[in-house]
């Protein structure tokens, strides 16, 4: 936290696997920030949540007052894990990690997603979509107007309306299930309460999801995310690693900003949308994970957690101390959500295409290496004839770094 990555950074990155700059088009990334308030939206009306139901193929049906906040979560938790999978090939990476198993995902996943969302469906839209305040309007007349976190409209949708509103409802519902029915054997979309986390929560939270047909695979998962990074239930690698680090991934706090493809925003108002507010004064310690891990028979983690993770910051140092060392390659694929908390040059050249440095130190033996279309480290992937361009000489510049470094060793 202390060398301030922008905490809606990975939303931002996710964003860019729905947009031009990520291989599909603006118009997705549109279509999606359109989807969510008409969601809200047509929950306020009964006919609106018969249309929900049916358009997004929900196992319940109508979708039930109140429980719209619950399906806007459902609807975008899976766009974080496919930004991480966004490979050019299938994998299945991810969905062994965090989904049901070894079920690949195809070849650009997030391209995929959006082939039904690549085009106008004649919604428009008016206003400052920056500053979360803008309208959305069908060709029939119905309107929705946006304001931060809140919501209103002109009148009741009628049969026009959600029939406009349906044809993006079907494209959304084919778009998400990209990731949710991976394996080819989803009924339809159940949802619970426990749906109800933001999707940001996806980094550092389990997937909250039941499904018909699949739920019986997902236990099968090799492991699930945890509840928080520092306070997991999962006694396995990472959650422990996080907690016993005191890693506070502050680059996940929040989305919805007006930058990304998510609404509503996580943050009640936009002067809440900075470290201070999220995370308290410094110098405050919450209660750690020690006690969550003890009931799993993990034991030696802190008792207390610093959100503004400190101590790796005087172990370690910032990222200015970076320019003190030697021999290091940073790499970051801007499709990958953690790219956003990567080491980059302050001054550097911007991100073209393919694989760009920028020089770190002066001498140039510590680098950051920017892979335009790399997800969650594609360069360290065996290489494939499907590779951008970028994952070709990112490789390359990698070998030629090491190359070097064991060559000047032989000759101290």
């Amino acid at each position: 936290p202390l060398d301030g990555p922008a905490i809606d950074g990975a939303a931002l990155a996710t964003t860019r696997g729905v947009t031009a700059k990520g291989g599909a088009t603006d118009q997705c990334a549109l279509n999606l920030l359109t989807a969510w308030p008409l969601v809200e939206a047509l929950a306020q009306y009964q006919e609106g949540r018969a249309q929900i139901a049916d358009k997004l193929k929900l196992c319940q049906k109508p979708l039930k007052s109140g429980e719209s906040s619950v399906l806007l979560s459902y609807l975008q938790q899976p766009w974080f894990l496919l930004a991480e999978g966004n490979y050019p090939f299938p994998s299945t990476y991810i969905t062994f990690a965090v989904g049901p198993g070894y079920y690949p995902l195809p070849a650009w996943p997030m391209r995929k997603a959006c082939e039904g969302l690549n085009s106008s469906f004649n919604i428009s839209i008016a206003g400052n979509i920056t500053n979360v305040t803008y309208s959305l309007s069908t060709p029939g007349g119905f309107t929705v107007n946006v304001d931060w976190r809140n919501i209103s409209t002109n009148r009741a949708p009628g049969k026009e309306d959600l029939e406009t509103i349906g044809r993006l409802f079907e494209s959304v519902e084919e778009a998400v299930s990209t990731w949710y029915n991976v394996t080819g054997k989803l009924e339809c979309h159940e949802i619970d309460s426990s749906s109800a986390a933001p999707s940001s929560a996806l980094i550092q939270g389990r997937v909250p999801v039941k499904q018909r047909g699949v739920e019986e695979l997902r236990t099968k998962a090799r492991r699930t995310l945890s509840n928080t990074c520092t306070n997991g239930e999962y006694k396995g690698s990472w959650e422990p690693l996080c907690c016993n680090e005191n890693w506070n991934l502050v680059n996940t706090l929040s989305q919805g900003l007006g930058r990304d493809l998510y609404w509503p925003p996580s943050v009640p108002t936009r002067s809440e949308a900075n470290l201070e507010s999220l995370l308290g004064p410094r110098g405050h310690y919450n209660e750690g994970c020690s006690s969550t891990f003890a009931e799993k028979g993990l034991f030696g983690v802190p008792a207390k957690q610093d959100p503004w993770s400190q101590w790796p910051s005087v172990l370690y140092g910032l990222k200015d101390s970076v320019a003190q060392s030697s021999n290091i390659v940073f790499s970051n694929g801007l499709l990958d959500p953690w790219s956003s908390a990567g080491v980059f040059a302050k001054n550097g050249p911007e991100p073209g295409s393919g694989a760009t440095v920028q020089n770190i130190t002066v001498d140039g033996s510590v680098i950051a290496l920017i892979l335009d279309l790399g997800a969650h480290h594609l360069d360290l992937f065996f290489s494939d004839p499907n590779d951008p361009q970028c994952a070709t000489e990112a490789r390359a510049i990698e070998e030629a770094h090491i190359q070097l470094w064991l060559e000047n060793f032989d000759q101290r």
